[in-house]
């Protein structure tokens, strides 16, 4: 799809586009980094903003075999486009979803032993074993059974005849900058797992590593790893990102709908937060905060033209923002209808990442990728 093709169809030209083969590159290269854990590819919220159906397929013929979801739902539209892979729940579901659960063969993480004895009669009415992760809390503080709860909920599991501990595992809150919480989390949560050896129970998968981890604790890989965002391309900060060479799977792009001469004094967008101090060249692009722009980016970011990075300046609306194009003027380039503009990625030399938007706005590349709203239509590359 072009630009021209959107226009054509009624749509405004901005887009978002998915790599999908940096997206097999780097499944390639964690694997490698991390040899003998199993892939669980994280594919919830839209792949992250990827491109949940094309994702999973993509890493499917990469040879993942598992994939992480958030919610009953999500598992149920993969199995509707005809993926048959291994779907594990990372959040917890209702007692309500169990009958979802069984009929589409997904994998729940379970933390509430009513939970699991709901399940195992659900299970043995369809005649069926149901595989489950039990999620042990060591210090996110989210959701899990706690560390002292943990044994006994799993010898309970156990004791099921339609229950299938397939996993046992926990969440790293910060191993991308406390190693040594993270590590604490892994030495206590390695001791339950221990535990239930001693008991003969031995789950096929003790998993751990989310992104940062694969990358920074090697020791948390066991056997399974959780690659999130470094599946993407993307890194939580420098120093990681330096340990792999991935290639960033997304990129967004508009052009240029608007052109015009604005003269000292003048002010651009609501709130008159931006006052020319000399005669400027201004471009309007139709992308805003609707699209996944945030409001924090007024005055506050890049995009690129023509391969030169220029600043967004006012405040952004809801469908809108405008760019200072002076200095193209001023290196002999022409800002004109129908240019390409790049917000995240490549044009020429110059290159904008998620991380350094992430970091504009003192958030997370997640935050950023997620944030793509869905009248960004989303084109594929393979």
């Amino acid at each position: 799809m072009t630009a021209l093709s959107l226009i054509r169809s009624g749509r405004r030209p901005t887009w978002a586009q998915s790599d999908l083969s940096a997206l097999a590159h780097n499944i390639r290269i964690i694997r490698r980094h991390a040899p003998g854990a199993e892939y669980l590819l994280p594919v919830k919220a839209d792949a992250y903003g990827h491109g949940m159906e094309a994702v999973t397929k993509t890493a499917m013929m990469s040879g993942v075999r598992y994939f992480g979801i958030a919610s009953t739902d999500e598992g149920m539209f993969l199995r509707a486009q005809g993926i048959r892979a291994n779907l594990v729940i990372l959040g917890l579901s209702f007692i309500e979803q169990i009958p979802a659960i069984v009929r589409y063969d997904l994998i729940p993480a379970v933390a509430d032993a009513h939970f699991i004895d709901a399940l195992d009669r659900a299970a043995k009415k369809r005649g069926k074993r149901i595989r489950v992760h039990i999620k042990i809390d060591t210090g996110m503080g989210r959701v899990g059974v706690s560390e002292k709860d943990a044994l006994s909920l799993i010898l309970h599991a156990a004791g099921k005849r339609n229950i299938i501990i397939e996993g046992v595992f926990t969440h790293f809150p910060s191993s991308d900058d406390d190693r040594k919480f993270s590590r604490g989390q892994l030495s206590r949560f390695q001791a339950i797992v221990d535990a239930c050896a001693s008991r003969g129970v031995r789950p096929r998968f003790i998993h751990a590593a989310n992104s940062a981890a694969v990358l920074s604790l090697p020791e948390s890989h066991l056997s399974m790893i959780r690659p999130g965002l470094i599946s993407y391309g993307y890194a939580q900060s420098k120093g990681l990102a330096a340990v792999l060479p991935l290639r960033p799977v997304l990129s967004l792009k508009s052009r240029i709908i608007f052109v015009k001469t604005i003269e000292r004094g003048m002010s651009v967008s609501y709130g008159r937060t931006f006052i020319a101090k000399k005669r400027m060249q201004v471009a309007t692009v139709p992308i805003g905060y609707e699209d996944g722009i945030s409001r924090a980016f007024s005055n506050n970011m890049e995009m690129l033209v023509h391969g030169a990075r220029v600043p967004l300046i006012g405040r952004v609306s809801m469908d809108q923002c405008m760019l200072d194009v002076t200095p193209l003027h001023a290196a002999g380039k022409v800002a004109r209808v129908s240019d390409e503009v790049v917000i995240i990625g490549s044009q020429g030399r110059e290159r904008i990442g998620v991380e350094e938007l992430a970091s504009r706005i003192h958030t997370i590349p997640y935050e950023i990728t997620c944030m793509l709203s869905e009248r960004v239509p989303l084109i594929y590359r393979s």
